[in-house]
């Protein structure tokens, strides 16, 4: 019996032996496989880098809105200065945020112009967390007198300002 020869309708191909279609078709898929190999894991790669830099610009966003809110409050919330202290206590500032920078992993940023507004920002989180502290138990405890208020305030301000500026900046690198 003769060995049947297959035919390539689609194109007009050639008519082949099955044991070249077979080595023609191993030849294709293995072409395919390298070209795999190499581009899902930069494919898997990229996406979480994308993912990475969304989340840190994610973070920068909470915290900006957080310094936010809490410079609201100062706003609404009257300094008493013949008391030395705000009128009503004020709210704690979430040490989550704080604790949240620590865990950015400056060694392995996606792309290291993350680094300065990152940087900035763990800085300014931390300036804005140790001054609203500072100010929230001085005046509990009613010792908040106006230059120190001015400091804190200015402070605050100054943080708040630098987190906004790393917000915007990081959005550029989504």
């Amino acid at each position: 019996m003769a060995d049947a020869n297959y035919c390539l309708w689609i194109f007009g191909g050639p008519c082949l032996k099955p044991e070249v279609w077979a080595a023609w078709a191993q030849a294709v898929f293995a072409g395919v496989a390298i070209f795999a190999v190499g581009f899902i894991p930069a494919f898997q790669q990229k996406a979480r880098d994308r993912k990475t830099r969304a989340d840190y610009a994610r973070l920068l966003e909470i915290a900006s809105a957080a310094t936010q809110k809490h410079m609201a409050e100062l706003s609404r919330n009257k300094y008493d200065a013949s008391g030395n202290r705000y009128a009503e206590e004020l709210s704690g500032f979430s040490p989550g945020i704080v604790s949240a920078f620590k865990f950015v992993r400056f060694d392995q940023l996606p792309d290291y112009a993350l680094l300065e507004p990152l940087s900035d920002a763990l800085h300014a989180v931390e300036n804005f967390e140790s001054a609203w502290r500072q100010m929230k138990s001085d005046s509990q405890c009613r010792t908040l007198a106006q230059v120190s208020h001015d400091r804190y305030f200015s402070s605050l301000e100054r943080a708040r300002d630098v987190l906004q500026y790393c917000a915007v900046k990081i959005q550029s690198f989504r």
